[in-house]
């Protein structure tokens, strides 16, 4: 529906630069599972987990939304 009517969505390319290209169904169910679209502020979707032999690396790793450390509903319109 999105791409017959020709809207295009905002993405970040891999160097964090704005570009604006097609819907995809990866794009959409990112924008409909941030909870800003909600209208909430969250923080602490995600921790920090050292990975590889020396520790040296890390890897962000999702948490559950019990375990999200900040949520304040209604903080934004939606």
């Amino acid at each position: 529906m999105l791409n017959d009517r020709g809207l295009d969505l905002p993405r970040r390319d891999r160097h964090g630069d704005l570009r604006w290209s097609r819907a995809t169904v990866s794009a959409v169910s990112s924008i409909l599972k941030n909870p800003a679209c909600a209208g909430a502020f969250v923080d602490g979707r995600t921790r920090i987990r050292t990975a590889g032999r020396d520790g040296a690396s890390s890897v962000k790793v999702p948490r559950p939304m019990e375990e999200w450390r900040f949520v304040v509903k209604d903080r934004y319109p939606s």
